[in-house]
């Protein structure tokens, strides 16, 4: 099963979830931001998930590894359905 995951509505998220990094706009990049946008772009992740022809998306071509494997990297859990809540959610 792949997912293609697009453009999801925006939403304020609480300062806790943020890190040092700024956007354009001087503002603060959630941390969860960061880290899907690391995922999506390591070539090394490719044949489990990456960025869709157009580059506006992404494709988890693989959610069996992509949760096994790569979520526990980068957060406290292996939940698909909560990663894709917080894409949502921002």
């Amino acid at each position: 099963m792949n997912k293609d995951i697009g453009g999801c509505g925006g939403s304020s998220s609480s300062s806790k979830d943020m890190i040092g990094n700024k956007g354009a706009g001087g503002s603060r990049i959630p941390k969860f931001l960061t880290s899907a946008y690391k995922i999506v772009d390591d070539p090394d992740t490719n044949s489990v998930v990456s960025w869709s022809f157009s580059g506006n998306s992404f494709i988890i071509w693989d959610h069996i590894k992509f949760t096994a494997e790569i979520l526990p990297k980068f957060f406290k859990h292996n939940n698909l359905a909560s990663f894709v809540y917080q894409l949502y959610y921002y």
